[in-house]
């Protein structure tokens, strides 16, 4: 391995080097699996799609590159379209666990400045509790439509399948995750869009996330 192999380029998108499996048409990306065992297989390119349509979406709403946003969803298909379109519009996205009481979610929203939340709908009660007392401006909710929250399906309707990537440094944020915090209040830890060169390097035929 030569010494260059190990250097991201300057611009870099971890997003990039999932859409690019998608020029194959038929390459699957997922396989999911419901509890009733009902299969749903996601290709790359239906992949780039929507998550480019929750790109142009993000975008109108009026988030801006640099900006946080906390994702909690389970791991489902729309889960993978809505990591990858906020990538690619250059926010910093903050994922959290369904576990997580209003408690932990003020302390994450207040730390990390939070300008949009995404997240399931069973959780959307716990952030209304909270919603006067953080930055959030953006309620997003997966699965059921909930009042005073935009809903994930609607968003997309009427969007470009297209957009142009946000042209990101491989040293700026793609993520900020939140330890355990058994000791005290989590800390905050970030990974770069270089992060997946490290991942790529140590995984040579590493899938989707």
């Amino acid at each position: 391995m030569n010494h260059s192999d190990l250097l991201a380029p300057e611009l870099y998108n971890m997003a990039q080097d999932i859409d690019r499996f998608a020029d194959d048409p038929k390459k699957v990306a997922l396989i999911w699996t419901n509890e009733d065992g009902d299969t749903q297989k996601v290709t790359y390119l239906q992949l780039r799609k929507q998550s480019n349509r929750f790109a142009n979406a993000l975008q109108r709403m009026g988030l801006k590159t640099g900006e946080k946003v906390m994702v909690t969803l389970p791991r489902i298909p729309e889960t993978y379209a809505i990591y990858l379109g906020a990538l690619k519009l250059g926010l910093i996205i903050s994922p959290g666990s369904e576990m997580l009481r209003e408690k932990d979610l003020l302390y994450r929203a207040e730390h990390s400045q939070a300008k949009a939340t995404i997240c399931i709908d069973t959780m959307t009660d716990r952030f209304d509790q909270i919603r006067e007392s953080t930055s959030i401006e953006y309620f997003i909710s997966v699965g059921k439509e909930v009042e005073g929250w935009s809903h994930y399906n609607q968003l997309l309707k009427g969007e470009s399948e297209q957009f142009e990537m946000v042209q990101t440094r491989s040293d700026d944020i793609a993520f900020l995750n939140y330890t355990s915090g058994t000791t005290g209040n989590p800390k905050g830890v970030i990974h770069p869009h270089s992060w997946l060169m490290l991942i790529k390097l140590s995984q040579p035929n590493y899938g989707l996330m």
